[in-house]
């Protein structure tokens, strides 16, 4: 059995990023679509991960329909209440 190295790091801080529900929730509330759907192009609510992970200009598409960074990751959950959201943290 061969040597375990340990090595001891100090957390300093904890940033805790709460989601609503899921990413198309976060999407809907940041930018101006109604449905998801919209954002991607898909021809079905159920269909817009996969076409977003297929598009290479899925960035111009959030420009297009005004993506709003600070709408994004901004609220919290009833169920995360008690934790808070730190995003802004880390948001540039």
């Amino acid at each position: 059995m061969g040597k375990c190295k340990y090595y001891h790091y100090t957390v300093k801080e904890v940033i805790c990023i709460t989601q609503v529900k899921n990413l198309e929730d976060e999407l809907l509330r940041s930018c101006d679509v109604k449905q998801i759907k919209e954002l991607t192009g898909s021809k079905s609510n159920s269909n817009y991960k996969r076409d977003m992970l297929n598009d290479s200009n899925f960035a111009k598409k959030l420009q297009k329909h005004k993506f709003d960074m600070s709408k994004f990751w901004n609220t919290v959950d009833e169920s995360y209440k008690d934790i808070g959201n730190d995003a802004y943290k880390i948001k540039l």
